[in-house]
């Protein structure tokens, strides 16, 4: 799993995160394939996951999300009595 965590100088307005690619993602076995979390105050635009292919027991989580366009992805269920090897 990734993940991101951004940190500035604290001011009044948000920092603005538009126009991300997501590319060539493969995985296997986790708990949610993918979460997208903007801010209220400063959604996330343009997103653009490309090439994914994943297993996962929860699929999509966004909020705060502004416009994602999928291209290519692919996301299977995990099952609770699979094996990960």
């Amino acid at each position: 799993m990734s993940t991101m965590i951004y940190s500035a100088l604290l001011t009044d307005t948000p920092s603005v995160f538009k126009n991300i690619e997501l590319r060539n993602i493969y995985g296997k076995g986790a708990k949610t394939a993918v979460e997208l979390k903007g801010l209220p105050e400063q959604g996330l635009e343009n997103i653009t996951p490309e090439n994914i292919n994943l297993t996962a027991y929860n699929f999509v989580i966004c909020s705060n999300v502004e416009s994602i366009a999928l291209n290519n992805v692919k996301i299977q269920k995990e099952h609770k009595n699979d094996t990960i090897i």
